[in-house]
């Protein structure tokens, strides 16, 4: 909540801690069950997204389209981005504050009344899944030749040419049209789909062993996830808000992913530099001392011994 209100209203952590609750409820589930709520859990939304698809062609086709009403929808959402680009980029800490919480309140609405919330407990227990199946470790005790996940390539590929599409979709499809809910349903199967690409290809590449050396800092940067989030979160809104260099509204999106690739980069350095020193990131040590209950020691026991 602290994130969300006092620095980015973007984040996802209060959302995740929700669903964590209720992902507890599972704790005891035998591992092929788990396996079955997921799949039933990431339908839904896919199904209902589909339905309310085809209920809007059919509503079309049954009676003329009356633009008025989404005319006036898109002029109040584009009245909404220039405020929101005028507080952001000069208003004072209080009204960026009450901006911030009415678009969190907004976001937490979508997230979890829009089927996203139970596609995101889909893949909590998807996760629960592996780690009960030790999917991971048994993967990394196999022979190097023997290593990768099922379908990873498939996915990877498939997962590529679909977000390609959603995205074009997203930029051509017009706000009137009974399809403009396709994008969405789109990214709602082929976002996860993408991401398992992702991970079946980092698992492939470990098979060798000058790419698993490469890619170590990117496992630095993973045990350091909390203290790099809230890290990117202050930089750039020190970058964008008014508080700080103002920028928000007039950075491209080319500026903007050199920005985002700069910054990543800086925190894998200093992820990998910090975890030579420390156990954990600095959020992690809290967030694990508040978990015990009692402060968690910082300092390898290498360098103890060394001591």
């Amino acid at each position: 909540l602290a994130h969300a209100l006092l620095i980015w209203n973007g984040d996802i952590l209060f959302i995740y801690a929700l669903i964590g609750l209720v992902a507890l409820l599972f704790r005891k589930v035998q591992p092929r069950t788990l396996l079955i709520w997921a799949g039933v859990l990431f339908a839904i939304p896919v199904v209902i997204s589909a339905g309310l698809i085809v209920l809007g062609v059919l509503a079309t086709g049954l009676a003329p389209a009356d633009t008025t009403a989404t005319d006036d929808v898109m002029a109040l959402v584009r009245n909404l981005e220039q405020q929101t680009i005028e507080t952001y980029a000069s208003g004072s800490w209080g009204q960026i504050f009450v901006w911030r919480a009415v678009e969190w309140l907004i976001v937490l609405a979508f997230f979890l009344f829009s089927g996203n919330a139970l596609q995101i407990l889909a893949i909590f227990l998807a996760g629960m899944y592996a780690g009960r199946r030790q999917v991971f470790q048994r993967l990394m005790q196999l022979p190097a030749n023997e290593r990768r996940l099922p379908a990873g390539g498939v996915c990877l590929a498939v997962g590529l040419v679909a977000n390609v599409a959603l995205t074009w979709l997203w930029w051509t499809v017009e706000t009137t049209s009974p399809l403009a809910g396709l994008p969405s349903l789109l990214l709602l199967v082929f976002g996860p789909v993408l991401s398992y690409g992702y991970i079946a290809t980092f698992v492939m590449l470990t098979r060798r062993e000058t790419w698993h050396h490469r890619l170590e800092p990117l496992a630095a940067a993973g045990r350091m996830a909390l203290s790099n989030y809230i890290t990117q979160s202050i930089v750039c809104t020190l970058i964008f808000y008014s508080y700080g260099w103002g920028l928000f509204g007039q950075v491209g999106a080319f500026v903007g992913l050199l920005l985002s690739l700069a910054i990543w980069l800086v925190q894998l350095v200093i992820s990998v530099v910090w975890l030579k020193r420390f156990r954990f990131g600095p959020l992690e040590w809290v967030w694990r001392s508040l978990t015990y209950g009692a402060p968690q020691t910082m300092v390898p026991k290498t360098r103890q011994s060394a001591a």
